[in-house]
């Protein structure tokens, strides 16, 4: 669109320009030699060549002839073609126009192949770039994946050292033995918990989360949930049609709701109600878990999904979780194409909202 304008534009310019030329000659009443003549008239063609190409540079080369040979004009304004030298002129001047015309042209053409491989330079660049920051993204994800592997397995692992070199360098009673051993395997429960979750989130990063879709009960997930977690000191109220049904992974589902749940029941003191309502719409399923409990400060709740974030430091894995559940909550929401959002107030409670498919 933009070179047809220009085209146009072009011709209007060859057409213009040699009438501007011969009414400035009229005006001043100083017409140019006519030697000099055609040496002004190459003007409007190199001009017409150079914006619109080869059709508006011919257009002005045939109007500069009607301006400088043929009686369209006064006679004084005219070359008249007298002699053999006078049509030689003629000729010269349409050759020197011609080959004016291909030269530029052919910087035309150059002009544009220039600007063409400049553009798949940018776009072979925008590529390249793009790839190397998938890469510089998987690399950065494969040393979070080390850091966070680090973090979280250094205390079981220094617990079961010390409980070993402790069996094994002192002699000691079977109960004493049984209990190091007992002690060893909780920290190798608490390992394989760790390595697992940060496998699953592994599989997330790449895109890769295994799930086995299949239509489900919302409410015998909720129940699942529930009969996993301490329930007996709060007041649970659940609100959900018993023949609802999604298409999900049970399992990966009913975990994020264990964690939810879990969060809930931590986090709001004995005796608070917390509830769980699920609404059906025609494409989607939401699901709202409200507790009474403590709430999250705002500093806090633009990092509540980061991996081994707690908003409480002082929590540590034994009574506040690894800090990587929410992180799999979010990774397996993502995973069946729904999206979480949590809201909380400080001292009046929170209010977690997950949408998922159907």
């Amino acid at each position: 669109m933009a070179n047809g304008r220009s085209t146009r534009r072009s011709y209007w310019i060859g057409v213009i320009s040699v009438l501007l030329i011969a009414l400035a000659e009229d005006a001043v009443h100083a017409p140019i030699e006519d030697k000099s003549r055609f040496l002004v008239l190459l003007i409007p063609v190199a001009g017409s060549a150079w914006v619109g190409g080869m059709g508006p540079a011919l257009l002005s080369l045939v109007l500069s002839c009607f301006v400088g040979v043929f009686l369209y004009l006064p006679p004084r304004y005219t070359l008249l073609v007298k002699s053999t030298a006078d049509f030689a002129s003629i000729s010269l001047y349409i050759v020197v126009c011609l080959v004016l015309i291909a030269i530029i042209e052919n910087l035309r053409r150059s002009k544009q192949a220039l600007a063409e491989s400049e553009a798949k330079v940018r776009a072979l660049n925008s590529d390249l770039k793009s790839t190397l920051g998938l890469k510089e993204d998987a690399l950065r994800r494969q040393k979070q994946f080390t850091a966070d592997a680090s973090h979280e397995l250094k205390t079981p692992l220094t617990a079961l050292r010390a409980r070993s070199s402790i069996a094994l360098s002192s002699p000691s009673k079977q109960e004493e033995l049984t209990e190091h051993i007992i002690a060893m395997n909780r920290a190798a429960e608490i390992m394989n918990d760790v390595v697992q979750d940060l496998l699953l989130l592994a599989a997330s990063d790449e895109g890769q989360l295994p799930l086995t879709k299949e239509p489900t009960f919302v409410q015998e997930m909720i129940e699942d949930a529930l009969a996993s977690i301490d329930s007996t000191k709060h007041r649970f109220t659940v609100a959900v049609e018993p023949a609802l049904t999604i298409e999900c992974d049970p399992s990966a589902v009913t975990r994020v709701l264990v964690n939810l749940l879990q969060n809930a029941v931590l986090h709001t003191l004995e005796e608070k109600q917390i509830s769980v309502v699920c609404e059906e719409s025609p494409k989607t399923i939401h699901i709202t878990i409200q507790d009474e409990g403590s709430g999250i400060s705002p500093e806090h709740l633009a990092h509540i999904f980061d991996r081994f974030y707690r908003a409480d430091s002082s929590r540590d894995r034994h009574s506040g979780g690894s800090g990587l559940g929410l992180a799999i909550v979010k990774a397996i929401v993502d995973a069946h194409g729904g999206t979480i959002d949590i809201s909380s107030e400080v001292d009046r409670g929170t209010t977690v909202n997950v949408i998922l498919p159907k």
